[in-house]
């Protein structure tokens, strides 16, 4: 718990919990959310720095409508041949590279991004945080938390990784909840 200044006086609010304030802020919201309803959520300018293993690659990306997919626009809709186009960028030379790519780099991310889908389902001991992202509907999450991670890392790494950057973003999505701004 901590002290928190209102307009109405001091409260004490839990820390990292996950709570959410059991009524609307204000008219339009929905019902235990800070966000009106029908509004899209902006992207997270705070965490512009973090890239989803995929889209760290990007160099490009397409300004304005109706102007030519880039490397991002092109990583989320033809991925495939994104790759076969920027293979030596990528470091998949050969058949050695290749076959590290799907069978070690794949197959790690598609594990993880499983149990990460799981923690946010069922509420996982030393994944807490994950779960109440995931009741948030924080949807950009799965990425942020795959960006931290290398296939290189060891099993206490990764989850102390993951700990980490799912435990910063239930401090910044509860903060912003409290501030009452939508995220």
């Amino acid at each position: 718990m901590h002290k928190v200044q209102t307009s109405s006086g001091t409260s004490f609010v839990p820390r990292c919990t996950g709570a959410m304030p059991s009524k609307p802020r204000g008219p339009g919201l929905a019902p235990g959310l800070a966000q009106p309803r029908g509004r899209a959520r902006p992207a997270l300018s705070v965490l512009s720095g973090f890239h989803s293993p995929s889209t760290r690659h990007a160099q490009t990306a397409r300004h304005g409508k109706g102007a030519e997919n880039k490397d991002y626009e092109r990583i989320g809709s033809e991925f495939h041949r994104w790759v076969r186009d920027k293979k030596s960028e990528l470091g998949l030379e050969g058949t050695d590279a290749f076959s590290r790519f799907v069978h070690r780099d794949l197959d790690f991310y598609a594990r993880h991004a499983l149990r990460i889908h799981h923690a946010g389902q069922k509420f996982t001991e030393g994944l807490e945080s994950i779960y109440f992202n995931q009741q948030r509907s924080f949807t950009t999450q799965r990425q942020l938390l795959l960006a931290a991670i290398q296939p290189s890392d060891s099993a206490a790494e990764v989850e102390r990784k993951l700990r980490l950057v799912a435990d910063y973003l239930d401090i910044w999505l509860t903060r912003q909840t409290w501030n009452n701004k939508v995220t």
